[in-house]
């Protein structure tokens, strides 16, 4: 049987695909389909993460989704197996994996001691005449402080809170809109391509399936619901007419949708981006 990373790089090149254009209609990053051509499944976050992208591939392919899992399952079991066995043998750890092979670390290793040792001890030899330099030119300099380059935050009222577009992925917290009243409130997903999506609503159980373009999702709430997906790029939300973007394509997101009361008395409707 053909190796995993045969499979699908034989599959994309059965139909002739690049990259490029695998990365641009599935929404996964360049680097992931290289990844998994090459199985180094080391490089992606967690099995979770790899499982949802293999998936999400295989169904482009047209491939058997469940027997692809199925061949991983093994390879990774496998993996553990002769890690045991190997540590049980020598004692040592094994290194990191690539393309089924394992790497010594004994000379990184020791170069990375090497150059800790040598930037120890020339640290305070820096630090002494930097130290001098700063005193020299302390008396012409104003010291910068916190409270110089400190800048307030504008107070935000429902008239002036940003749209999607304008906020980048790099915001933890977004205010969509505001509520004199909390009330039921509902999610409307889009997919544009193939991504595993994963979602909780209120107290209820959760729930992760398999979504691809021209799929539409509608999640109806009154406290809160929380998201995850392997493909941020690969959908958008709406709550009341104002779009959520959770990020670009090939990037893995887990989000919060919810109420929350503001100073004033009203009902903030905010996205979180969680850890």
């Amino acid at each position: 049987m053909d190796s995993l990373g045969v499979i699908f790089s034989q599959a994309r090149d059965k139909k002739g695909y690049t990259l490029e254009q695998v990365s641009a209609e599935t929404h996964i990053s360049k680097e992931y389909i290289q990844a998994v051509e090459l199985e180094h499944f080391d490089e992606f976050p967690g099995d979770a993460y790899c499982v949802g992208f293999l998936n999400n591939l295989s169904r482009y392919y047209g491939l058997d989704n469940s027997e692809i899992i199925k061949i991983y399952k093994s390879i990774r079991f496998r993996d553990l197996e002769q890690y045991k066995q190997q540590k049980a043998d020598t004692g040592n750890p094994v290194a990191v994996k690539k393309t089924g092979k394992y790497r010594k670390l004994t000379i990184p290793v020791l170069l990375i001691v090497f150059v800790a040792v040598l930037i120890w001890t020339l640290i305070p030899l820096f630090s002494s005449s930097r130290s001098e330099n700063v005193e020299s030119k302390a008396e012409n300099k104003p010291l910068v402080t916190e409270e110089t380059v400190q800048i307030a935050e504008p107070e935000q009222s429902y008239e002036n809170i940003p749209s999607p577009e304008s906020v980048s992925e790099a915001i933890d917290r977004m205010v969509l809109f505001s509520s004199p009243v909390k009330k039921h409130f509902a999610v409307n997903i889009e997919f544009s391509g193939y991504c595993f999506f994963r979602y909780k609503i209120d107290n209820a159980e959760r729930v992760e399936k398999y979504f691809q373009k021209g799929d539409h999702l509608r999640l109806e709430a009154y406290n809160e619901v929380r998201v995850w997906m392997s493909n941020a790029g690969a959908l958008k939300g709406v709550v009341s007419g104002h779009e959520i973007f959770f990020g670009d394509r090939g990037v893995v997101s887990s989000d919060r949708i919810q109420w929350e009361k503001s100073a004033d008395g009203k009902f903030n409707m905010v996205v979180v981006a969680m850890d």
